[in-house]
């Protein structure tokens, strides 16, 4: 894999912690779970007021590929549908102030949000979606998948998701 393909991956490469991470120093650490690193070890959960509508475009991109992949391969589908669904919810909650961690849970991410928040109830109506995260993608410990997702199911998810990107969006502009 060249270099030059990938920029980044070199000098990535170069400054792997000891466990393979690219997480050596504090800052670094801290950096990858949303911490501002402070004097005294206390940080702070911060968050730049670029990542939610960098959120959004990226939440876009996953609806685009599930939009590619149906009908013919709604398994593959409904993960980008359930990709863009936290990416609008991680956007969400960042835009308001909160820092998310690391969890993948769409109804964690979004039961942070106060209680009638104009985006809490959508966002909450998408947490059905977490598990597609891996449902579809490992067999079971005997070697199965589960059911086919419905076509026209995921097609309907992702409409919903992506009349719901732009509302979002336009949200957060109005925040700024």
């Amino acid at each position: 894999m060249s270099a030059g393909r990938f920029p980044g991956r070199a000098a990535q490469a170069r400054h792997r912690g000891p466990r393979g991470g690219a997480d050596r120093t504090p800052a670094l650490r801290a950096a990858r779970r949303g911490v501002a690193a402070k004097a005294g070890g206390s940080g702070q959960a911060t968050v730049s007021g670029r990542r939610p509508p960098a959120l959004i475009q990226a939440a876009k991109r996953d609806l685009a590929a599930a939009r590619k992949l149906l009908p013919d391969l709604p398994d593959r589908a409904i993960f980008h549908a359930q990709q863009a669904a936290e990416k609008l919810a991680r956007a969400v909650c960042e835009g308001a102030g909160l820092a998310v961690g690391r969890t993948h849970d769409i109804g964690q991410i979004a039961s942070m949000l106060p209680q009638g928040h104009a985006f809490k109830a959508d966002l909450m109506g998408f947490d059905t979606l977490s598990a597609a995260a891996t449902a579809w993608r490992y067999p079971s410990p005997v070697g199965r998948f589960p059911e086919m997702p419905d076509a026209g199911w995921v097609a309907g998810v992702v409409g919903d998701l992506a009349a719901l990107a732009p509302e979002i969006a336009d949200w957060l502009k109005e925040r700024r």
